[in-house]
């Protein structure tokens, strides 16, 4: 699995193949009509044929990111060839160029297509490298359709030139062929022109000077709007009017009438309408009217379907019913200037258009309120974090991408929270319409408040981390950063080969959905976890040392073998043996789960400790869910209607395993006194006593009952019923005892069996 990925992202395969070479076939197919061969010979050139547009695509996308190492690596993003030895690049080019001749003199193509091969080679090269490096400008737009469409286009057409009968070839031929490559010509501008219209973000902030850049998004999308699309369109319409006329092949044309009302879909960034029609419907319906003249070659049918599966389609349109329709993820950020503002939230967001819209140009409306002031914000269209998770998982549509850069003002360095609510807004015959796209409450972290009201940037965070305690939201997370995967696979290697089993295994798929439990593996898991933590933190403007509460025995091995790179020291501690003195430029620390030693030396050294915010979305213990519900029910029979339920484990740790037990715990009725998960699942009816800005572990320690006697203080009680460990009960009747000597504290068990009956 790693060597294929590696070979994927060194080719980009999964990024062509079943975009672009399914419906280059359609000229070959055809050409079968006038052409002279028998089946073998058919499936022997067609084989070459897709031999020469394998090694040419992968040719140009090599080539490519070649020439963009330098301009990717000042935008921050990924590149398979960096670093890659200039001999070895230049060796592998070479086979490619090697193999395509040799796919050309096998299928018996004419020398004008040999011609056609070297000029396709050469656009390649002048596209991507200097000197001339046609990329970063207008005439870089003709060459990029030339190579990706045109060329390869009129190879597909031509390669059977030399099997047509004497005369079968005459100018109507001619015509028809011509009004092709115009087609192609401005498909190709449309998709070169989308693509820079994607990377306008990341081209703009490394420097590139490309055709988008240089127009600018409204002249671009105008340009589309007014000349591309309607051409592309028009010489559309006409080639497969003429190759009705010329061929007889009605099936097409007919197709596409027939697809225009099922697909009437668009997108900020493009049209997706042309795109689904090319490679689902055009290469099928073409050899489908082929067939019906020359039914002999009914098994190219077959090969096509498995070579590019119907059901791939299919399967797309399923998974797109398995993701969310939005996903939405925010970090804090050091600000670009501390004139007006000390930091800056970041908000990544995708979207599909068609699970909200049938028809109709896009926008979005969306309004911010920090601490319920409204602020202006300004939405940038582009590739993020969640481009390769979405189209990964939809095969068939591009996401819209945004990103938003909010600043925090000066002016209110008490900031708590963050509304933020996103909404669509489109013309449908003549009608305005919206749908909600996001609303929620953006809980901003303690990190933020320390920093607004001191005006000081900490040099040094220091992380001390949960014990026995993996999100598995956290760790999908972890798996759509982007380039940690092949991280996380080549550790999970060493973890193979060490233990035996794969952590990557028990987590695919949605554990939450599966109800998998990845306690019993926190040896290895919380090593993951750490690298998942330190990149977040790390995202966010922050650096320093990353401090395990286990052992990193099998990540610091992958980490040694090249695996990770923490670019921080790690330092191992066990549990409650701690032996770790921080620099002394540490003026922050954020502590999770601390136990009594290291809450003795952060007592020592005097440095201020701020609870850690790790995941936004957590889960709740399954085996707690039947304890509430009989509660909930005793105290309504008893007459107490205004309960509060207190847990030293709310809102974390184990998983809702069953979609009862989920109908259980919304059946509660108890009102909340925090917002955390328990809000999310049953409207904010059932909730727990600890703060969730405080992530902990769920057995007893001294946060958990902080946050909960703070909480316990603003209330008024006669008894305290606790569903939770008997230490965590212990304690804090020996805290309520001083703090509130009225109160009676119970376990829920206690009180059941007393009430019972």
């Amino acid at each position: 699995m790693g060597l294929a990925n590696r070979l994927n992202a060194l080719s980009r395969f999964s990024g062509w193949w079943h975009y672009k070479i399914s419906y280059l076939l359609a000229p070959f197919y055809v050409g079968l009509l006038a052409a002279e061969v028998d089946l073998g010979r058919a499936l022997a050139i067609g084989a070459c044929l897709l031999v020469y547009f394998i090694a040419t695509a992968v040719f140009g996308h090599i080539v490519n990111d070649l020439g963009d190492v330098a301009m990717d690596a000042r935008a921050g993003k990924p590149n398979a060839w960096a670093g890659a030895s200039p001999s070895r690049a230049i060796l592998v080019l070479l086979v490619l160029v090697f193999v395509s001749f040799v796919s050309l003199w096998l299928a018996g193509a004419p020398l004008p297509l040999y011609a056609l091969a070297v000029f396709e080679f050469l656009l390649f090269l002048s596209y991507s490298l200097p000197p001339l490096r046609l990329k970063e400008s207008r005439m870089g737009l003709l060459v990029d359709s030339g190579y990706a469409h045109v060329v390869p286009f009129c190879v597909s057409a031509l390669v059977l030139w030399p099997r047509v009968g004497e005369g079968d070839y005459g100018v109507s031929h001619g015509l028809l062929l011509s009004c092709a490559l115009v087609w192609q010509l401005f498909c190709g501008l449309r998709g070169i022109l989308v693509h820079e219209i994607e990377d306008h973000a990341s081209d703009t902030a490394a420097g590139a000077r490309t055709a988008v850049v240089r127009m600018g998004l409204v002249r671009t999308r105008k340009l589309m709007a007014r000349v591309i699309l309607p051409a592309e369109w028009g010489f559309l319409v006409i080639t497969f009017a003429a190759l009705w006329a010329v061929e007889g092949l009605w099936l097409p044309l007919l197709c596409l009438i027939g697809y225009l009302p099922i697909r009437k879909r668009r997108s900020i960034s493009g049209t997706p309408l042309l795109d689904r029609f090319y490679r689902q419907l055009l290469p099928l319906a073409v050899l489908v009217a082929v067939l019906v003249v020359v039914p002999t070659f009914w098994p190219l049918l077959l090969l096509h379907l498995l070579l590019f599966p119907v059901w791939r389609w299919v399967e797309g349109r399923l998974c797109e019913c398995r993701i969310p329709r939005v996903i939405a993820e925010h970090t804090i950020r050091e600000a670009t200037s501390d004139a007006e503002h000390l930091l800056e939230l970041r908000v990544d967001g995708a979207y599909l258009t068609s699970r909200f819209v049938d028809r109709g140009d896009i926008q979005l409306d969306i309004t911010v309120s920090v601490d319920d002031d409204r602020i202006p914000v300004a939405v940038n269209y582009g590739p993020n974090q969640f481009a390769d998770l979405y189209t990964g998982q939809t095969g068939t549509e591009k996401p819209v991408c945004f990103r938003i850069d909010l600043p925090l003002p000066r002016s209110k360095p008490g900031v708590a929270s963050c509304r933020l609510a996103i909404n669509l807004e489109w013309d449908e015959d003549g009608r305005e319409r919206t749908a909600k796209l996001h609303s929620g409450t953006i809980e901003l972290p303690h990190v933020t408040q320390r920093r607004a009201d001191t005006g000081q940037t900490p040099t040094t965070l220091l992380y001390f981390g949960p014990t026995n305690v993996v999100f598995a939201d956290a760790l999908r997370m972890c798996l759509r950063e982007e380039g940690l995967t092949e991280k996380l696979e080549a550790a999970d290697e060493l973890i193979r080969s060490r233990l035996g089993w794969s952590l990557l295994d028990r987590i695919k798929g949605d554990p939450l959905a599966k109800g998998v439990s990845l306690f019993e593996d926190c040896l290895v898991s919380e090593g993951i976890y750490q690298l998942v933590t330190y990149e977040r933190l790390k995202a966010a403007g922050l650096s320093g040392d990353l401090i395990s509460s286990v052992s990193l025995g099998e990540v610091t091995a992958a980490r040694a073998a090249g695996a990770m790179d923490f670019n921080v020291s790690v330092r191992i501690c066990c549990f409650g043996a701690l032996t770790l003195r921080a620099p002394k430029q540490s003026d922050m620390i954020v502590i999770s789960a601390p136990d009594e030693k290291i809450q003795e030396i952060v007592s020592a050294e005097g440095w201020e400790c701020y609870p850690a915010i790790v995941a936004e979305h957590t889960c709740v213990w399954a085996g707690m869910i039947s304890e509430i519900t009989k509660l909930e029910t005793r105290l309504a029979t008893e007459g107490i209607e205004n309960g509060r339920l207190y847990m030293d484990c709310a809102p974390h740790t184990p998983l809702i395993q069953t979609s009862q037990q989920k109908a259980d715990l919304q059946d509660c009725d108890f009102q909340p006194i925090t917002k955390g998960y328990f809000s999310t699942i049953t409207g904010g009816r059932v909730t727990g006593a600890v703060n969730p800005d405080l992530w902990c572990r769920w057995i007893a320690n001294p946060s958990i009952l902080t946050s909960t006697l703070d909480a316990l203080s603003h209330e008024n009680f006669d008894q305290v019923i606790c569903i939770g460990s008997a230490q965590f009960d212990k304690d804090l009747r020996k805290k309520l005892a001083q703090s509130h000597p009225h109160a009676r504290v119970i376990k829920a068990e206690k009180w059941l069996e007393t009430h019972s009956g």
